[in-house]
């Protein structure tokens, strides 16, 4: 199972603020570079359509935003990524990287959810508010307890095993 997504924040103008260490690692660029660019930069031909919603709004989204993309990385070479954005209460734009599906379909998958989870708010604990590192763990610790309580439901709801 892969927890480990770059995760991206970008202001109200889709200036990329922060990157994430897998996210960087992922885009083969420095965080110097990274703070070049507007988030339409990474993507060959700009940001996909969905995205593209997202950064003319400047309204709070109420649920993340998925698409499957080419990313442009720091080499010229493109890569195919899943993305998932969101827009925060406070405007900033976050963006989730993976370049493999996460499969979190089997009942073992829900102990690694929840212990992702754990660590994630022990994360949002130890960070300071209003930092990038605390809206990142903010917003991850969100999706693995909506994910738990979404492998709960369907752990709950399947047939028993014979």
């Amino acid at each position: 199972m892969q927890f480990n997504a770059g995760y991206l924040v970008a202001d109200r103008t889709g200036t990329c603020l922060h990157g994430t260490a897998a996210a960087l690692d992922l885009l083969g660029m420095t965080s110097t570079t990274l703070r070049r660019l507007k988030v339409g930069d990474l993507f060959p031909g700009g940001a996909p359509r969905s995205l593209s919603r997202l950064l003319e709004s400047v309204t709070e989204s109420a649920a993340w935003t998925t698409t499957e993309t080419d990313v442009i990385r720091g080499d010229g070479t493109t890569i195919r990524a899943n993305l998932a954005s969101l827009r925060t209460p406070t405007g900033e734009l976050v963006l989730r990287l993976t370049c493999s599906p996460v499969d979190v379909s089997t009942s073992g998958d829900v102990r690694e959810v929840l212990q992702a989870w754990r660590r994630e708010e022990l994360q949002l604990a130890a960070s300071t508010p209003g930092t990038p590192e605390h809206l990142l763990a903010d917003v991850e610790a969100q999706r693995l307890s909506a994910e738990y309580r979404r492998l709960v439901a369907a752990v709950a709801d399947a047939p028993p095993k014979r």
